[in-house]
C-alpha cells in the first residue's frame, strides 16, 4: 500500500509498504502524517479529503478539485498541447 506524507497539507514524500504499517509509522517525523493513496504525487495538496495536483499553468483555475484551463480544448481528430502565452490549444503534429 502506498501511503503519501504530509507536512500540513502539502505531499512531501511517498512510502510503499507491503503489509499496512503500524501507526505510528516508525521513523516518521511525528510532525508529518501519512495517508493512503493511490493516485498522489510529490508536490500534490490533499484539502478535504482529496488529493489535488500541482497546478499546471498561471491561468487555469481549480473546478471540483480538477484544474481547468480558461478555453475548453477542442474535441477532434487532432492533438493538443496548452500554450500558456497565447491561452489557446496548440495542434501537436
Amino acid at each position: 500500500m502506498k501511503y503519501a506524507i504530509l507536512d500540513g497539507i502539502n505531499v512531501v514524500n511517498l512510502i510503499e509498504y507491503e503489509t499496512q504499517p503500524i501507526a505510528p509509522i516508525e521513523g516518521l517525523n511525528p510532525n508529518y502524517i501519512a495517508i493512503p493513496t493511490t493516485s498522489a504525487g510529490v508536490g500534490y495538496t490533499y484539502i478535504n479529503g482529496v488529493f489535488i495536483s500541482p497546478k499546471p499553468f498561471a491561468s487555469w483555475t481549480l473546478i471540483n478539485n480538477v484544474w481547468q484551463p480558461p478555453v475548453a480544448m477542442p474535441i477532434d481528430d487532432n492533438m493538443y498541447s496548452w500554450n500558456e502565452q497565447t491561452l489557446s490549444w496548440d495542434i501537436v503534429e
